[in-house]
């Protein structure tokens, strides 16, 4: 009878420690252990820095709003949560992703194939977006942030769905190739429709098909292969210094496109060797 009571005292505070420790970490029902999950969000955590990663998210959650939060706690200690994880959010159903304003680099196609993915609020101190980001997701718009060095490729290739891109103003040039594709297949066709480059962009694959605007601090385009336009479209340059480099047209385009530029500059536009040759130039 002694010894039956010790061993359900035994078993009793195993099972309380159990239950306790699943409290304290919310013990996932999904993938692999990680150090911390929050609202079906799995983490892992650097004791040296005191920085989380975001490394899974439950594939199982339906159409809904995520908000990741700028710290997450682990033993009575907290964590920054810096970086979202390679293939972190890939396949889930979100609608809607909101970053702190900690994070500072989102891994590699950690939004892979989120199809139902419409917007993604990046934070101002973001700083590296890895090659995939954001491939084959449901995107309709995106915003960079000027706080944003590096884009590695085909960030947004495969974004159907995309509509407008806004990368904020800088001086500093930024490494992004916009390549988005679209194919025979009537509607697949992209949709992308405007663009405002407010720095320097390594690579314009896709020309928008209504409006391109180039801010203050671009200084050239057409880099690598060249800028090419073979539709009519609206085109605002802000930069009091036409921009340099390899622009090519279609007949189309000089005669039809509508061109804007500052007033105090227009002739500095009108006489310049590329800019001039479009029929339509309209000061701003």
């Amino acid at each position: 009878m002694r010894k039956l009571f010790l061993i359900c005292l035994v078993m009793s505070i195993s099972l309380s420690g159990c239950d306790y420790l699943k409290d304290l970490v919310d013990f996932p029902e999904f993938g692999s252990e990680y150090d911390v999950v929050v609202n079906r969000v799995g983490y892992n955590v650097n004791i040296n820095n005191m920085t989380a990663t975001v490394m899974e998210v439950d594939k199982s959650i339906g159409d809904t709003i995520i908000t990741i939060p700028g710290s997450i706690q682990l033993n009575g200690r907290s964590f920054m949560v810096t970086s979202i994880g390679r293939n972190s959010f890939q396949g889930t159903k979100m609608t809607q992703v909101i970053l702190p304003q900690s994070i500072e680099k989102i891994g590699i196609a950690a939004f892979y194939k989120c199809d139902r993915l419409k917007k993604i609020y990046l934070p101002s101190g973001l700083k590296k977006i890895e090659q995939n980001a954001f491939m084959e997701s449901g995107l309709t718009e995106l915003t960079i942030p000027a706080s944003v060095a590096e884009i590695e490729v085909w960030s947004v290739k495969g974004c159907m769905a995309l509509e407008k891109i806004t990368v904020e103003d800088s001086e500093e040039p930024l490494s992004f190739e916009i390549e988005i594709y679209s194919n025979s297949t009537p509607e697949n066709q992209k949709r992308f429709r405007e663009l405002y480059a407010g720095r320097t962009i390594r690579y314009i694959v896709d020309v928008p098909l209504m409006k391109l605007t180039f801010g203050e601090y671009v200084q050239y385009v057409g880099t690598m292969n060249g800028l090419y336009i073979s539709k009519p479209l609206q085109i605002w340059c802000y930069s009091s210094t036409p921009p340099s480099g390899n622009l090519r047209l279609s007949n189309a385009a000089i005669m039809e496109s509508e061109l804007y530029v500052p007033e105090d500059y227009f002739d500095v536009y009108e006489q310049d060797s590329s800019w001039g040759r479009f029929w339509n130039i309209y000061p701003i």
